[in-house]
């Protein structure tokens, strides 16, 4: 069975979130004098997390988008093969 452009698009997206990974080791600096700026490991945590947030949505997208394409191409096939009666 082959594989959707919309997951290949999603499996490379995992493999860039995984590349931060090795950043993520460690202790969490927890410095409370800048209590809006985060530091360290926790920060590269959460920008993990904001971008597989990013590809799930675009993997999303796409699947919805291949699904109306392929609803659209049968009804314009349905309607002219009707129009051919």
């Amino acid at each position: 069975m082959a594989v959707s452009p919309a997951l290949q698009e999603f499996e490379s997206g995992l493999d860039d979130v995984g590349l931060a990974k090795p950043l993520c080791a460690g202790r969490c600096d927890t410095r409370k004098s800048e209590p809006r700026i985060f530091h360290g490991p926790r920060s590269v945590s959460f920008c993990r997390v904001v971008l597989l947030c990013s590809h799930l949505e675009g993997y999303i997208e796409s699947l919805v988008t291949n699904v109306l394409g392929f609803h659209e191409a049968k009804r314009n096939a349905d309607g002219a093969c009707a129009s051919a009666d």
